[in-house]
């Protein structure tokens, strides 16, 4: 081989070798999209109406900033719709290059967006990152508004503004700070509730404020059935339980109604109710809901057990049912370290839950339901169905459901239907069965749908559904944990739900109701309080 010769070969080896260097992170990143596209079926939410093919013009790889906090799960979405967890590193996400897209990020109560570039469309590649969005607790407990002004720590945000409004109470933002005012007046009302939501140019996150009424000394001891269903004498006053309670035989009416509703403060005080049970045989009083506190307004209930509540409404002869075990329509109330333990509650051609039938700018903590949810209703209706609450605007953490949930449309482990919704902490170990809702909604583990705010640092069980729940495009969840029903006694199965064990403990392992675990709260009476800064 002349040398001529020798300087072509040597020449195209050069040219060879430069042209993999060059293709390699191609290829790489092809090898990545196809590894991706195999192997990611960590779908959490996909959208009404829409399908998977409806989306499939370009795809584009997420993947996390290397800055971002290691113990942060986000979860990403093109458009709102539907939801893909970024917990293995990477994500391909599919989309349409002529609608105006843009990446929807989401981790904890914090939610955010960035435009889809031209630039990242054209490299097919997009780093993402939550902590543009700004950053506050989830929830937060006031408990002297003596102070008149008490103060929130956050980061990022550059408004401020309260969800739902209430007269006499003001948000501002401080630098760093959200400085919550209450008028006198207020000092005298019992518990309610509000969400700040703080905004920037990138998102949002969302926080519940909870304000208890001043200090409560004086109670009314509850020993009998008759002492029970007195409290309809007096709905405003605080009663707390000195015993067990058995209402067998004993016709049953809900204590507050919609006129009329329980304003006051119910502490079971560690006891239990049994023998709730409707129809009761004989005669029947013509009831639409039933439950055992009926109607309630700004009330707190707390630390009580029901045991084997038999709510059967295929049995009533005539009208609709509303079924729970605990209360009817809830406004602005406290409801924590309560269990429904076994039993049956059952609707008729309405809605049924194991607590509550609605719960409206609530707080739900620490509650634990084994029994047995359905709805009965005629071909296609929707009614809202829930191991904890049918329908909820409102805040719960630290709830399990570990009762079977049936109805036609519109249910979830733990509630249906979230319009404003923020659960954090939850867990779901019953069966949820149902038909899809409205293009791709099948029954959630957790919930079916929610409208707005988020779901975080949830558990359900493998085979109770098969997704934790769905979103309309406001609503985003992240950091979801799918487990295997053998894993309910492992620590580190469960412990995205926060502590199992130690003095703090939020969750109880080997309790002798629960299959799995269940909130610490319901046996220690401890109650959760994250608090906040007050300011003379």
């Amino acid at each position: 081989m002349n040398s001529k010769t020798r300087s072509i070969w040597i020449g195209i080896g050069i040219g060879a070798i430069l042209l993999l260097f060059i293709s390699l992170p191609i290829l790489w990143d092809k090898y990545q999209v196809l590894k991706f596209r195999q192997t990611n079926q960590q779908v959490l939410v996909n959208a009404a109406g829409e399908s998977s093919s409806a989306m499939q013009n370009d795809y584009i790889l997420i993947t996390k900033k290397p800055e971002s906090l290691p113990e942060q799960d986000i979860s990403v979405s093109i458009g709102g719709l539907h939801w893909y967890s970024l917990s293995s590193g990477a994500v391909v996400l599919p989309y349409d290059r002529q609608m105006n897209n843009k990446i929807y990020i989401a981790s904890g109560n914090r939610r955010a967006a960035v435009q889809l570039t031209a630039s990242a469309m054209e490299n097919k590649k997009l780093e993402v990152d939550i902590s543009i969005a700004p950053k506050s607790s989830p929830l937060v407990f006031i408990q002297d508004i003596n102070k008149k002004v008490a103060s929130i720590a956050v980061q990022g945000a550059n408004s401020v503004y309260m969800e739902p409004v209430i007269p006499g109470v003001t948000a501002k933002l401080i630098e760093n700070k959200v400085q919550i005012s209450f008028e006198n007046e207020l000092q005298s009302n019992n518990f309610f509730c509000f969400r700040i939501i703080l905004e920037n140019e990138n998102g949002k996150s969302f926080t519940t404020v909870a304000v208890l009424p001043k200090n409560y000394e004086e109670f009314i001891s509850v020993s009998t059935a008759e002492e029970f269903q007195a409290i309809k004498e007096n709905l405003s006053a605080n009663y707390r339980l000195i015993n067990d309670i058995d209402l067998s035989g004993f016709s049953w009416q809900p204590i507050g109604t919609p006129e009329n509703p329980f304003t006051g403060v119910f502490d079971g005080n560690g006891y239990s109710v049994s023998g709730l049970k409707y129809p009761y045989g004989g005669e029947e009083l013509e009831l639409n809901s039933f439950n055992l506190l009926g109607n309630c307004q700004n009330a707190i209930i707390r630390n009580l057990c029901i045991i084997e509540p038999q709510i059967k409404g295929e049995m009533l002869r005539f009208g609709d049912l509303i079924a729970a075990a605990l209360a009817g329509p809830s406004n602005h109330c406290l409801i924590e370290n309560c269990a429904v333990i076994g039993g049956f509650i059952q609707s008729r051609n309405n809605c049924a839950a194991g607590f509550l039938q609605n719960a409206q700018d609530c707080v739900l903590l620490n509650l634990y339901n084994s029994a047995k949810i359905e709805a009965k209703l005629p071909a296609n209706v929707m009614m809202d169905t829930g191991g904890i609450a049918a329908m909820m605007n409102s805040f719960m953490a630290y709830c399990a459901n570990e009762g079977d949930v049936s109805a036609s449309h519109l249910n979830g482990g733990l509630f249906g239907y979230g319009n404003k919704a923020s659960v954090w902490r939850c867990i779901n170990t019953g069966k949820v069965k149902g038909s899809v809702f409205i293009g791709e909604f099948p029954p959630g583990a957790i919930f079916q749908t929610i409208d707005d705010y988020y779901m975080s640092e949830c558990v359900f069980v493998k085979g109770s559904a098969s997704r934790a729940g769905s979103a309309f495009g406001g609503g985003a969840i992240s950091d979801i944990s799918l487990i295997e029903a053998d894993n309910l006694q492992d620590k580190e199965a469960l412990s995205l739900l926060g502590e199992i064990e130690g003095e703090n403990a939020q969750w109880l392992l080997n309790d002798d109701y629960a299959k799995g675990i269940m909130p610490s709260g319901i046996r220690t009476l401890k109650l959760y309080r994250p608090g906040v800064d007050y300011i003379d």
